[in-house]
């Protein structure tokens, strides 16, 4: 049963990465997802790669989600020793080239939460391009970092209790 479960999973997935490239005259948007935040906070950001599989660079002039009142372009920088978050107009995906949108570069700002989201909800955020085309990629929301770190306690690093 876990075999017939993973080759569902893995022939979805399959079919979700065809459709994003069809759809978005040759981007691709891989592991798009969004870091869960306490019901408080109305502001998150979203993460994503985005591969241009034309021969023409792409760019995104603007975003939305139906959960969330503006999604703008940012890019998170060190600047005389301080982290900043910079506003984008827009963001280009070179020919055959791919940006990753991740924590402490570029990524999708959600501002204005329209409802709490919790890990494992899903949320849809449409990136529109120069050429006047929109794509939809579907978000998960995620407990911290993805990847080795993402579910280690860094809370007692440091600190005597």
């Amino acid at each position: 049963m876990k075999f017939f479960k993973g080759t569902i999973a893995a022939l979805m997935g399959i079919l979700a990465i065809s459709a994003a490239i069809a759809g978005g005259h040759g981007i691709e948007i891989r592991d798009p997802w969004i870091r869960e935040a306490p019901p408080v906070t109305k502001v998150l950001a979203a993460y994503m790669t985005l591969e241009n599989h034309s021969d023409q660079p792409l760019t995104i002039t603007d975003s939305s989600s139906p959960a969330f009142e503006r999604v703008e372009i940012h890019k998170s920088e060190m600047h005389a020793g301080m982290a900043r978050m910079k506003h984008q107009k827009n963001l280009e995906i070179p020919p055959h080239g791919r940006v990753e949108l991740k924590p402490g570069g570029y990524h999708l700002m959600l501002m204005g939460r329209k409802h709490p989201l919790h890990a494992g909800d899903k949320v849809e955020i449409t990136l529109g391009f120069s050429d006047g085309t929109r794509m939809t990629a579907t978000a998960e929301v995620r407990k911290g970092m993805p990847g080795k770190h993402g579910d280690m306690d860094h809370s007692k690093h440091g600190m005597k209790h």
